[in-house]
């Protein structure tokens, strides 16, 4: 895949595979020999996948043992955008990717996390803790069982015999829950790549944004309203923990919304 298939109108009839899939929303100005030569430092260790080339190789919409197209499309979509805020400082903002259900959305998420070599460090956010949960194991075990794989937290690679069953619970695996609770713990890994999942509660309290005067009401929000800690204890986070933790995830490569839709929430929108 490269940029002039993103370009295309991403027609169901095109005889390409690679311009199947949907439409895309892509600038052509954004195309600079930087970009492009990121874009293809990005999207190259794709192309020795097996999950990856299943398309193009069975010549299929949705193949057997790989991505179906729609969902190589928003891959490539979506590193497109992450070679245009590399090299240019005029492309701001945030893509968004926006798929039926039924399209395979978690795995475009668990590709961009687990299987790009050069997107090294990856926070997940989705609204409830029921999705944390099954985005824990669709990550690490459960989405790469389709393809006889797994993500062992260096890379994707074909699966063993002794290796977690599918949809496996993993206290500590390759995939982190986001918990302010664990902060210190969190802040300490020192692994190259990293891929951490939670609740936008729970990156709030790391966070601890300025709540601004509701939209509607003028009124701020004061202590006994704001979201009570993780842990159960009501033990607040340790300010030393917090703020290792906070300097870690702003150096992270790249940050997933996921069910995005929830985003106009007026918390969440801060």
């Amino acid at each position: 895949m490269d940029l002039e298939d993103l370009f295309s109108l991403g027609s169901h009839d095109d005889p390409t595979i690679d311009r199947r899939g949907g439409k895309t929303s892509l600038d052509r100005e954004v195309a600079t020999p930087a970009m492009l030569a990121e874009f293809a430092n990005l999207i190259g260790p794709l192309g020795r996948m097996v999950f990856w080339n299943a398309a193009t190789d069975q010549h299929a919409y949705l193949p057997d043992g790989g991505l179906w197209a729609p969902q190589r499309r928003a891959v490539g979509l979506s590193l497109a955008h992450i070679a245009a805020r590399r090299t240019s400082v005029a492309t701001p903002g945030a893509a968004l990717v926006k798929m039926p259900t039924g399209t395979g959305k978690t795995g475009v998420i668990a590709t961009l996390a687990c299987a790009v070599p050069s997107i090294r460090r990856t926070l997940v956010i989705t609204p409830r803790k029921a999705l944390v949960d099954q985005m824990l194991r669709d990550l690490h075990t459960r989405l790469w069982s389709r393809f006889d794989a797994i993500y062992d937290g260096t890379s994707v690679r074909p699966r063993l015999a002794d290796d977690p069953s599918p949809g496996a619970s993993v206290r500590n695996g390759p995939v982190r829950r986001l918990l302010p609770s664990d902060a210190e713990a969190l802040a300490a890994i020192d692994d190259e790549r990293l891929v951490v999942v939670g609740t936008f509660a729970a990156l709030e309290q790391i966070l601890r944004p300025d709540r601004p005067a509701h939209k509607l009401t003028g009124r701020r929000p004061v202590g006994p309203e704001a979201i009570p800690p993780d842990n159960g204890r009501g033990a607040d986070i340790d300010e030393d923990a917090r703020q290792a933790l906070l300097a870690k995830l702003r150096a992270f490569d790249l940050v997933i919304v996921d069910e995005s839709h929830y985003e106009p929430a007026f918390v969440w929108s801060q």
